[in-house]
């Protein structure tokens, strides 16, 4: 090997390739089949790190130290870092596994990596299942170093002292022909988002003027009206909204006419939904439409939105309480009502409507269950806005599934549509689908974080979408005193920062189960019942999992979970281990429950169409449905003759029923099942506030407690938060429960979008 050849194999880093994909360190290149596919620089870091050590545990210590070295940084960020990774290769190979999370210690790379070296240098294989295994450099200096910690990071190759020099000369000499000859490119724009509105309520339903430089929106924004939301039109650089609507009743979804005459919005009172129009710099308020089937539960996204010609709007609606929803054009000179869409009998229905900036394409998302993935659709029309074609959809040709959307934008190229889809708990991607090829769709990279409802002008070249800030969910433990005069003082269980909540207390009293996000994902995690010995169950890192429930012995927690996109019902040891899938249906499968006897696992599903209780034997066979007249969650009572539940959202009331079966009674009608549990001597529940049925009701934060016997009802404690779960003791003297700060959100502006 002549002197050039071998300084060419010392400047060269090893490949790395693992499944479909292909890691090239040199040129800062992973690809997945060929194509490139785009990772954040620290991401890419991390992914070295990995494969530098596959089939060993590195410790995280070793990760901070690696990665930071200059800097003193938290472990959340590399769990986020972590998380990436998961994500962006996993959605390209849905059921492989590459890194392995070792609890409390660190992580491991457990696909088989082969690494390629340059010509005349040495191939090795190596294999998560053999730990060291594979052919390392004569010197050893990619081998990693085992120590009393763990594995200490394999050193990158390092390039000869004397070769920087003539590098940086040959580099010099030749920049101007490389300039000269290499093809023009255009680097790709960082979007960066700043704040558009800092308010100390909540801002959402953001609208674009005709030009792009007001911005009309909904929002919590007057101190003596903490509970009202009217509609506002802010000036992009100015500081103070002007209020439009000034009604007791909830204003919300505002749509700028194109022509820049007016604003729709809708108002809220009770069960009514009406919509109004009116000037954008206020003034008389016009009625325009009025219905009562406006809003329905698992629908995410826009009701309203106005036509490019202004002289009509498009409203999600259903004909009955039975109906799903469907879009409808209505004239609003003559009233007219026109049907654009027809989702089938079982689905939610349709929302979200959002025109093509030429007008003869209308986008809309389509939720097919309640707490289902909603997915992306679009319908061509004709110059009068009637469909010319049944809708098609769009995201069931993307390269990666997308979670739950939240909101999306037409660009004013016409060429691509930006969506909001869920990435985690109360985290969100923003994803460019080319209209016509949607299998070619990115992820949009933006300097800040994600949001959801985006909104784009295309003459201000602006984009502008809501960032939450949920509010974070503890786990609270309090000791009844039996005493109305006396309310008891609730204590904090734990003091992660993290949100953690539907805690579910085990029947002999030891341990709790419950919902936590510490990792950044939500999962099922367990803890004694003082709040010692953490321990995460479930590592599905990325589909929730939701509402734990204890078997009557302790010894089984069963949970819901969707890692296949459908929610199922899911056992698992509160010891760990591997999960046992129970329930097998395209529907969903929510909220299980344990008869008193442990011979059943009691669960809502819709796999006939409707919401329904239904239950499985532990022992295995069919699924056996419970109620006929619809149900939505469950509770078992403590002598376990009888079965209390809730009817589908947005209905309130807890209902009950006999275990053996039978009709259904109303039992407590300003309950709500998933804030409802028997005690001992009694019930202790979350009193909801308003009437009955209203979408927008919510617990008044009042715990009470009824008693069995005597049928009388005291407040044990009162809270300021939103209540999310109660679960007593088995003595009936100390309560688990938890709680959510109120959560708050902002809008953020992108300037130069494109």
């Amino acid at each position: 090997m002549n002197s050039e050849s071998s300084h060419d194999a010392s400047l060269s880093l090893p490949c790395y390739r693992f499944g479909p994909y292909k890691v090239d360190p040199s040129e800062r290149r992973l690809q997945h089949n060929g194509v490139c596919v785009e990772l954040t620089p620290k991401a890419f870091e991390t992914l070295l790190l990995l494969l530098e050590n596959s089939g060993h545990l590195l410790k995280k210590e070793h990760f901070m130290r690696s990665l930071w070295p200059d800097s003193t940084v938290e472990e959340a960020n590399l769990a986020h870092y972590i998380s990436e990774l998961r994500r962006v290769l996993q959605e390209r190979s849905p059921g492989e596994k590459f890194i392995q999370t070792v609890p409390k210690l660190g992580y491991r790379f457990v696909a088989p990596v082969e690494t390629i070296r340059s010509p005349g240098a040495q191939t090795s294989d190596r294999s998560s299942g053999a730990p060291g295994a594979g052919v390392a450099p004569q010197d050893g200096s990619l081998r990693p170093r085992f120590t009393e910690e763990g594995v200490e990071p394999a050193p990158r190759l390092r390039k000869p002292v004397w070769i920087l020099p003539a590098v940086l000369i040959a580099a010099l000499l030749g920049a101007t022909g490389w300039w000269l000859l290499w093809p023009t490119r255009e680097s790709k724009p960082v979007l960066v988002a700043v704040p558009f509105t800092t308010h100390p309520g909540a801002e959402f339903d953001p609208t674009f003027s005709p030009d792009g430089n007001q911005v009309a929106f909904a929002g919590f924004l007057e101190e003596k009206e903490p509970e009202n939301a009217d509609i506002y039109v802010k000036s992009v650089g100015s500081d103070k909204p002007l209020r439009l609507t000034f009604a007791p009743e909830l204003d919300l979804q505002p749509s700028w006419a194109p022509d820049g005459s007016y604003v729709a919005f809708i108002r809220l009172k009770d069960d009514r939904s009406t919509i109004y129009t009116i000037p954008p710099l206020g003034g008389v308020e016009r009625k325009v439409y009025e219905t009562k089937r406006l809003w329905k539960s698992g629908l995410n996204g826009r009701l309203l939105a106005c036509t490019p010609d202004s002289k009509a709007i498009v409203i999600s609606e259903s004909r009955s309480p039975e109906d799903p929803n469907s879009l409808f054009l209505l004239r609003l000179k003559t009233g007219e009502k026109v049907r654009l869409t027809s989702p089938s009998a079982d689905a939610i229905g349709d929302c979200d409507p959002v025109f093509s900036p030429d007008g003869r394409v209308l986008t809309f998302a389509r939720v097919q269950a309640a707490r289902s993935v909603s997915a992306l659709y679009r319908i061509d029309l004709s110059s009068d806005l009637t469909p010319v074609a049944e809708p098609a959809s769009l995201t069931d040709r993307m390269p990666v599934r997308l979670g739950d959307l939240a909101g999306h934008a037409w660009s004013a190229d016409r060429r691509e549509i930006i969506v909001s889809s869920e990435r985690g708990f109360h985290s969100w991607d923003f994803w460019r689908i080319p209209v016509n090829d949607p299998q070619r769709s990115t992820r949009l990279e933006l300097a800040e974080e994600r949001g959801l409802g985006p909104v784009i002008s295309g003459p201000s070249r602006r984009m502008i979408y809501v960032k939450e800030q949920p509010g974070i969910a503890n786990i609270w433990y309090l000791e009844d005193s039996g005493q109305s005069e006396k309310q008891a003082v609730p204590t904090r269980l734990f003091g992660s920062t993290q949100c953690e909540g539907l805690c579910q207390v085990s029947p002999d009293g030891a341990k709790v189960a419950f919902e936590s996000v510490r990792t950044g994902f939500s999962e099922i995690c367990v803890s004694n019942s003082d709040g010692s010995g953490f321990l995460r169950l479930t590592d599905y890192n990325g589909p929730r999992c939701e509402f734990p429930a204890w078997s009557p012995d302790s010894r089984w927690v069963a949970y819901e979970a969707r890692p296949e996109g459908q929610s199922e019902i899911y056992v698992i040891s509160p010891e760990g281990g591997q999960p046992r899938r129970i329930t097998y249906d395209p529907g969903d499968d929510l909220g299980p429950t344990w008869s008193r006897d442990g011979r059943w696992i009691y669960f809502t599903s819709n796999r006939t169409g409707a919401w329904q209780v239904w239950k499985m034997s532990t022992g295995g066979g069919d699924p056996v449905q419970v109620t006929q007249e619809g149900g939505w969650f469950t509770r078992m009572s403590v002598d376990g003759r009888t079965l209390f539940l809730g009817k589908p959202p947005p209905e309130w009331g807890v209902y009950r029923m006999p275990v053996e079966g039978g009709a259904q009674e109303l039992f407590l009608p300003d309950g709500l099942i998933d804030l409802f549990a028997p005690a001992a001597h009694g019930y202790y529940f979350w009193r909801m506030k308003g009437s009955g049925g209203s979408v927008f009701g919510y617990p008044d934060g009042s715990l009470v407690f009824l008693d069995s016997s005597t049928g009388a009802r005291r407040v044990v404690t009162v809270t300021d938060q939103l209540p999310t779960s109660v679960s007593p003791f088995p003595d009936g003297k100390r309560i688990m429960f938890s709680q959510m700060g109120h959560p708050t959100a902002d809008l953020y502006l992108v300037e130069n979008f494109r």
